[in-house]
């Protein structure tokens, strides 16, 4: 009788297993879900109970989960990392199968971002999921645009929060992005906080962008200025030596930092500022003249007197 009885079990535990295997391969996965919490709650070090188990987290979204059962997989059997990247592989294709069908029909934007952005999470490195992705970034773009140029924030900031990167979950969706469109997409967030004065944010999201479009020149503008907005002359100096690398033109603003020093009365650091700009923009002999008010304020006559003589031999070539 014991012997009939344990036969019996064992039946019975091969059952499962047989149909946990016919359910996962059937994609019949509601079914398998409680015969796979059985097994593991019998064999939580099995590598493929933690394999299915983990297939099941994934497609339900629990995503931490999915992780955790897969990493506890490959511990047990190295073999299983080959499985759970084809799963993974499979997961993305038929994502991207979905991103296709609802381009077909019409209003469905959303739910083709949607898509997109869960079969990246599920696969990364999909190309036709990347490649759909970078697309559906500049539409939003050239959306943005549009609204800036018709002044409506509130739309601007809907879209935005639409590609919010601050979530870690969505990083991997973000590395999937081309470098120019993602510097263009920091640009327009820093534009769009520093309506409401965040400078700190802004500054931060530009220097992020220019981390990756060092060239950018809309980039190197609106950062100079939004130091200048939050009256951080240290890092407006700093911002514009980076941008004078790129190109001579940006020096202008050291006139500007000389004319808030004139202001302030700091004529010799003034001096500096309108020189630093000269050197750059030989053509602006109006600093000359600049440079020889400040020296004229400081009681410095023979050098104002030197300023004033070689702005007024420039203006006669000029003339010239």
């Amino acid at each position: 009788h014991r012997i009939l009885e344990l036969n019996t079990k064992e039946r019975q535990a091969v059952d499962i297993v047989d149909k946990a295997r016919l359910y996962m391969e059937t994609e019949n996965y509601s079914l398998a879900l409680p015969l796979v919490e059985k097994l593991l709650a019998d064999q939580p070090e099995s590598g493929e109970f933690n394999f299915f188990a983990g297939c099941i987290a994934r497609l339900f979204n629990q995503e931490v989960q999915a992780q955790q059962y897969f990493e506890k997989a490959v511990k047990s059997n190295p073999e299983f990392s080959d499985r759970i990247d084809s799963f993974k592989r499979d997961l993305g294709n038929d994502y991207f199968q979905f991103t296709k069908y609802f381009q077909t029909q019409p209003g469905r934007k959303e739910s083709i971002r949607y898509m997109i952005f869960k079969g990246l999470s599920c696969c990364p490195d999909h190309e036709g999921l990347s490649k759909e992705l970078n697309e559906l970034l500049v539409e939003d773009l050239k959306e943005i645009q549009e609204q800036s140029d018709s002044g409506n924030p509130s739309k601007i900031g809907e879209i935005l929060a639409l590609w919010d990167d601050s979530d870690d979950r969505n990083l991997p969706i973000f590395q999937n992005l081309s470098e120019e469109s993602y510097a263009r997409l920091l640009y327009f967030k820093g534009k769009h906080v520093l309506k409401d004065k965040s400078y700190s944010e802004a500054f931060d999201l530009f220097q992020k962008a220019l981390s990756i479009s060092p060239k950018d020149e809309d980039l190197h503008f609106i950062t100079i200025d939004t130091c200048f907005m939050a009256g951080d002359y240290n890092q407006a100096i700093q911002a514009i030596e980076t941008a004078v690398q790129v190109d001579t033109k940006f020096a202008v603003y050291w006139e500007t930092i000389g004319d808030s020093l004139v202001e302030a009365e700091q004529y010799a650091d003034a001096i500096i500022a309108f020189e630093r700009c000269f050197t750059s923009l030989p053509g602006n002999i109006e600093l000359l003249k600049k440079i020889g008010d400040c020296y004229l304020a400081s009681s410095q006559l023979e050098a104002a007197k030197a300023s004033y003589e070689q702005f007024k031999l420039l203006l006669e070539k000029s003339s010239e």
